[in-house]
């Protein structure tokens, strides 16, 4: 079903999308939740990443860390953009979903499909209605062409939790998540929600390496999520930690 095809649409002939029908289209295609952000520089990211950078806690982690400058401006993205429709897509599964076999190593849940590959087919749906309304759309999503974390932040679909992750009220860290940015008004705007961590550090309490040096804040050398993708040897103080993490 297409944009024209939803009961009223736009706010007025030629007015701006409403977001209600996006949501509709996103949804039905499968993804868990879309919201809407102005195609704005995105911060907090724009500002914080090069502190942290500076600060040694990238590693040699280039992505998201590569050229904050551009991965923060939509506009490098498409010129004349005006907003980001972001979308999540949730990967949760039960234990006993996974690969099954005697002796096994655990695999992170979001490595068990590819769930970017339908990730990119809810947002491409999302994309592909602006189009057809004669629109520019790009989609975007896990290609350091824009941090997605922080668009969909702005976008209202959850809070920086104190793990780094975008956390979801119900569901948690549980998705994936990309955007699609667009020349289309859409209305009305997403707006960023309260933290609801409050008080609980479970994560920081429970990390194996101790990467989370502050609420909100990764030290990459130490993440066991980045150094068993790094070239360099793994570090024999962090061997333990691995478990049987796969």
């Amino acid at each position: 079903m297409g944009l024209t095809a939803h009961p009223d649409p736009r706010a007025g002939d030629g007015g701006p999308i409403d977001i209600g029908a996006l949501r509709r289209i996103g949804l039905g295609a499968g993804l868990a939740a879309v919201g809407v952000a102005p195609a704005a520089p995105l911060e907090p990211a724009r500002s914080v990443l090069p502190l942290r950078k500076a600060a040694g806690l990238a590693g040699t982690m280039q992505f998201t860390y590569r050229n904050p400058e551009r991965s923060t401006d939509p506009q490098r993205i498409l010129t004349g953009a005006a907003w980001l429709v972001v979308g999540l897509l949730d990967y949760r599964r039960a234990d006993d979903d996974g690969p099954e076999a005697a002796l096994t190593g655990r695999v992170a849940r979001y490595a068990w499909d590819d769930y970017y590959d339908r990730l990119r087919a809810g947002l491409g749906a999302i994309a592909a209605e602006l189009e057809r309304a004669g629109h520019q759309a790009r989609v975007v999503a896990d290609s350091n062409a824009l941090v997605d974390r922080n668009a969909a932040w702005l976008a209202g679909l959850g809070w920086y939790g104190k793990n780094t992750n975008l956390l979801v009220e119900g569901s948690g860290s549980w998705h994936v998540m990309g955007a699609v940015v667009t020349d289309a008004e859409i209305e009305p705007a997403g707006e960023p929600v309260a933290d609801g961590c409050g008080t609980c550090s479970a994560c920081i309490d429970s990390c194996p390496t101790g990467a989370l040096v502050a609420p909100g804040v990764l030290d990459a050398r130490r993440c066991i999520a980045w150094l068993v993708r790094a070239a360099e040897p793994f570090p024999v103080e962090y061997r333990a930690a691995i478990g049987d993490r796969i």
